[in-house]
């Protein structure tokens, strides 16, 4: 047998200090959140205030799995390039596939996602791009290989918000996540309303608020 430890049983203190420079978490309900996520066992649902370090919850569980990325569907380019900015400071690799990007750009990602040890460690994503057969014929093949950490969705009050109207696509993460039931999901949210509650349908049974 290996002598090698799981990501479940690491010092997560250490290794919050490690990749994040931080020495201790915000609060209990941050490193239970991790330590759940860690199990992989179940989705889970994070509603904390903005500014409480929603994003390390999937970011740190992110970053101790060995040769596989962690997908995140976010709604805005914007918010997508703050968190790429703060990931790249940190030197943890993150991109994203979008329209700006040029031919030999994601050309280059793809590549790297493809790979036998991808140094891509986070995705982000719109559900518009999720949408695409691109994409599609992507994350079959990083399933095939088992590539794939976590599928997170940030922004998840969207799923209510926006889904039923202008961006539809946020309703068929629902149908990304039946077809791929082995892999944990997570959403995230600061607004986690009546309805964003109810309509968690994306996962499972575990619950941070």
């Amino acid at each position: 047998m290996s002598g090698k430890s799981s990501p479940r049983d690491v010092d997560l203190e250490a290794k919050l200090k490690e990749y994040f420079h931080h020495t201790t978490f915000r609060s209990k309900l941050q490193r239970d959140a991790i330590r759940t996520i860690l199990k992989g066992k179940n989705d889970v649902f994070v509603s904390m205030p903005t500014g409480s370090g929603k994003s390390l919850c999937f970011q740190l569980p992110g970053v101790l799995q060995e040769n596989k990325v962690t997908l995140v569907f976010s709604p805005l380019l914007a918010l997508i390039k703050d968190q790429l900015d703060h990931l790249t400071k940190l030197r943890i690799r993150a991109e994203s596939i979008n329209s700006k990007m040029t031919t030999k750009e994601r050309s280059e990602v793809f590549a790297d996602l493809k790979s036998v040890r991808p140094s891509i460690r986070f995705l982000y994503i719109t559900p518009e791009f999720a949408a695409t057969w691109i994409f599609t014929e992507l994350i079959e093949h990083m399933i095939k290989y088992n590539k794939v950490a976590y599928f997170v969705v940030d922004e998840a009050h969207c799923i209510s918000q926006w889904g039923h109207d202008f961006r539809k696509d946020y309703l068929k993460l629902g149908d990304l996540r039946s077809k791929f039931p082995n892999i944990p999901w997570v959403a995230l949210t600061a607004t986690a309303s009546r309805e964003v509650v109810k309509e968690k349908k994306l996962l499972r049974d575990v619950c941070f608020m």
